[in-house]
């Protein structure tokens, strides 16, 4: 793939607890088949890349429940751990202090396990020919805005959903998270944006659904 002579990373963030699962057990470690949801999101990046380099972000509490997992399944990928923070932001910048400079970073969550390799392989390719990629979906349902008791449609040709991994020139993306956190910083994107670079968006898959309900998992388990 272009750019296949830049070092590759996979900045995997998994720093949650998985309050919205309603369940004791964090999102990131429940059994999506026969393994952790985790482990499958790792595999997909390890076996589209086996050059790459992965980086995992890990609630500090969660060490060493991730230790016993990747015993008890025979889990031998190779991974650097590291601590995450208290916002997405934070997790994701004390990932990147693990990453070279002049390299691509592929930022994604630790819950999107049915990632394709097509996605993965696009976005590096095209993090190497235009600093910033992201996957996208156009938005089918009609879409509302409502406000202080008033609501107006908006055009659903214009919206789109945002997917991961966001991959970028590790460079670019460390310059970004020198910025102050702000509550707008929503995403990876919206840092680099901030910076005046423009995002370049690409095609992503219906598939690639981010898993943080119960109903979340049972669809992919039906995808599996």
């Amino acid at each position: 793939m272009p750019g296949s002579g830049l070092i590759k990373y996979a900045l995997i963030v998994a720093g949650g607890i998985g309050s919205r699962m309603g369940c004791e057990t964090p999102k990131q470690f429940l059994r999506l088949g026969n393994k952790p949801i985790l482990m499958k999101t790792i595999e997909v990046f390890y076996s589209c890349c086996a050059d790459i380099t992965i980086i995992l972000v890990l609630h500090p509490q969660l060490f060493d429940h991730w230790e016993q997992l990747c015993s008890r399944h025979g889990f031998s990928i190779p991974v650097k751990t590291t601590a995450g923070g208290r916002e997405r932001y934070d997790s994701v910048k004390n990932g990147l202090l693990l990453v070279d400079d002049n390299s691509l970073v592929a930022v994604h969550d630790g819950v999107r396990p049915l990632v394709s390799a097509r996605i993965i392989s696009d976005s590096f390719s095209l993090a190497a020919a235009f600093g910033a990629a992201v996957p996208v979906m156009p938005l089918n349902e009609t879409i509302r805005e409502i406000k202080d008791g008033q609501a107006r449609v908006l055009d659903r040709s214009f919206l789109f959903s945002i997917q991961t991994p966001q991959t970028f020139s590790s460079t670019l993306l460390k310059q970004a998270y020198q910025q102050e956190y702000r509550k707008e910083f929503t995403d990876d994107a919206t840092l680099v944006e901030a910076l005046g670079h423009k995002i370049h968006f690409f095609p992503g898959e219906s598939r690639n659904i981010k898993i943080t309900r119960q109903e979340d998992l049972a669809l992919a388990e039906l995808m599996i």
